[in-house]
């Protein structure tokens, strides 16, 4: 895909959704803190795109097993995940302090 712009709001107003794969497109802004309250995400791949400023809380993503954001120009802390079945987490290849 060849994706741009802002992550569409509707798109993570889906609160049903359990997978976001949006990799290797050129979306770019900040990511919405929607995105880490998103009750039954289970796989957000969102690596290898265009996304800066600093990354939010994923405590209320309980279900998160993968989450790919790496390849970005993320900035700041590492945010606090607050799944038990996180198995993979990539964050590589950003600008994260921590």
């Amino acid at each position: 895909n060849h994706f741009s712009g802002a992550l569409p709001f509707s798109m993570i107003q889906l609160t049903s959704l359990q997978t976001l794969l949006l990799d290797n497109n050129a979306f770019g802004g900040s990511l919405p803190s929607v995105v880490g309250g998103l009750k039954n995400i289970v796989s957000l791949r969102l690596h290898e795109n265009d996304f800066i400023g600093t990354l939010p809380s994923f405590a209320g993503a309980q279900f998160l097993m993968e989450a790919h954001l790496d390849e970005n120009d993320f900035s700041g802390g590492i945010p606090h995940f607050g799944s038990k079945s996180l198995r993979d987490l990539f964050l590589g290849k950003n600008s994260l302090t921590g």
